[in-house]
C-alpha cells in the first residue's frame, strides 16, 4: 500500500471508533486490506461530517519532523509525520494564509511519503538565573 492508502485507512479507523463510541451504526469493515477496499469504504462516508472531522484530526495529530516537505507562497508549512501500521508517513501541514485562507482545503494525503525515523537521546544545556544574594557573597 502507498502512504496515502495508509492515511485513508487510519482516517476510516478513527471514524469507525467514533461510530462505536457514539453507539451509531458502523458499516466500516474491520479488515481494509487493499486500496480498493479503502476507496470503496470512503465512497460511503465521503460527504459525512465524520469523514471531514477525522481527516482533519489525522492531519493535525502529528510529530514535527523538521523536514521541508512543501512550499507555497500563500501559506506557511511544516513537515509532519505519524506512525501508521508500524510505518512512519510524512506530509506537509499547511497553515496560515490570513483572513480568507483555507489551508485545510489543500490536498495533503496524496503527497504523503514514507519516512525513516529513529529515536535519539540528546544532551541539552539548561540555564537558570542565580540568586542575587549568592552573587554578592562571592
Amino acid at each position: 500500500m502507498k502512504p496515502s492508502d495508509l492515511i485513508k485507512k487510519e482516517i476510516l479507523s478513527t471514524v469507525s471508533n467514533w461510530l462505536d463510541e457514539y453507539g451509531e451504526t458502523n458499516s466500516i469493515p474491520k479488515n481494509l486490506d487493499t486500496p480498493e477496499d479503502i476507496e470503496n469504504t470512503i465512497e460511503l462516508l465521503k460527504n459525512s461530517d465524520y469523514w471531514y472531522d477525522a481527516k482533519n484530526e489525522i492531519r493535525s495529530a502529528t510529530h514535527e519532523t523538521g523536514l521541508d516537505l512543501g512550499y507555497s507562497r500563500h501559506y506557511e508549512s511544516k513537515g509532519v509525520a505519524m506512525q501508521i501500521d508500524g510505518k512512519w508517513i510524512g506530509w506537509t501541514y499547511w497553515y496560515g494564509g490570513g483572513k480568507h485562507g483555507e489551508p485545510s482545503a489543500i490536498e495533503w494525503i496524496d503527497d504523503a511519503i514514507f519516512l525513516d525515523a529513529k529515536e535519539e537521546t540528546k544532551v541539552v544545556m539548561v540555564f537558570s538565573k542565580q540568586n542575587a544574594q549568592e552573587i554578592k557573597n562571592e
